[in-house]
């Protein structure tokens, strides 16, 4: 704990929060209550563990100032407009798949993830792992045939998922790049969140298998979710010769690019788009 004395303290940044913090401190209170300023989403987020802000916590002290613990950082994706949470469900049933999935964007990177091909469970959870988003997924598919239909079908859900939970995509960065080495492969991922879907996959791989999965399944995966979220992604591996490493590192940097284009900045008002949509 560090007691913050308002005489001698000030805070160097020019984020909304900040300046909303220091106005607040400055203000004589009579209880321990959150700032009446900051937005009333906050305002119900009092718990360390809240997703909105993280490690925030306080309460008055004499005259002179409030204890903070661990600072204070928002949490991407919060719009601080209306504290929305990003979150989907999707639901497909066909005569190959059945899939039931749930996305939250603005998550931490939990996972519970079922769908009977180990090296897909895998994926997926690394995925949620690395691009701090919270995936549930619960799939049965026509294995007896081969994986190629459950392994797309998943790649479908995410990109219905993303596509759903971002909304009008406001505030968001739009853009993100991320690469990932991983031992002797290099991911280079490169996507654009702009409603337009295109796919350019460009690896060392053309056949082969990492356990029984066919790796060109990582391919039709990828059209799956660029078809149905409206993203432009270009993955680009120039070197590897691992299959596992190669794979994995593409779906970390796709994490990772997601990760990155969904976060929201405070500088961009309404979408990031001069044509005034996306």
């Amino acid at each position: 704990m560090r007691l913050l004395h308002k005489r001698n303290s000030r805070i160097f940044n020019d984020k909304w929060y900040d300046v909303i913090f220091e106005k607040n401190v400055a203000l004589e209170r009579k209880d321990g209550a959150l700032p009446s300023l900051l937005p009333k989403a906050m305002l119900d987020c009092e718990s360390e563990s809240c997703p909105r802000w993280s490690g925030f916590q306080h309460s008055r002290v004499g005259e002179f100032g409030y204890t903070l613990e661990h600072g204070i950082r928002r949490r991407r994706g919060y719009s601080h407009e209306d504290g929305v949470k990003r979150k989907a469900e999707v639901v497909r049933e066909t005569r190959e798949t059945q899939i039931t999935l749930k996305l939250n964007i603005d998550g931490s990177g939990k996972s519970n993830i079922s769908t009977s091909v180990g090296f897909l469970d895998h994926l997926l959870e690394l995925f949620a792992k690395h691009g701090f988003f919270d995936l549930e997924v619960n799939a049965t598919g026509d294995l007896h045939v081969d994986a190629h239909h459950t392994v797309e079908d998943v790649g479908i859900c995410l990109g219905d998922a993303f596509r759903e939970a971002v909304g009008e995509k406001i505030g968001m960065r739009r853009f993100g790049s991320f690469t990932v080495p991983m031992y002797e492969a290099l991911a280079q991922i490169d996507l654009d969140l702009c409603g337009r879907s295109y796919l350019h996959y460009q690896t060392p791989l053309s056949y082969g298998k990492v356990g029984t999965f066919d790796v060109e399944l990582a391919e039709e995966f990828f059209h799956g979710f660029v078809n149905h979220s409206g993203t432009t992604l270009h993955i680009n591996v120039p070197y590897g010769t691992n299959r596992h490493h190669i794979i994995e590192a593409i779906f970390k940097g796709v994490a990772k690019a997601l990760d990155i284009s969904t976060s929201i900045d405070d500088r961009v008002s309404g979408v990031l788009s001069t044509k005034g949509t996306l």
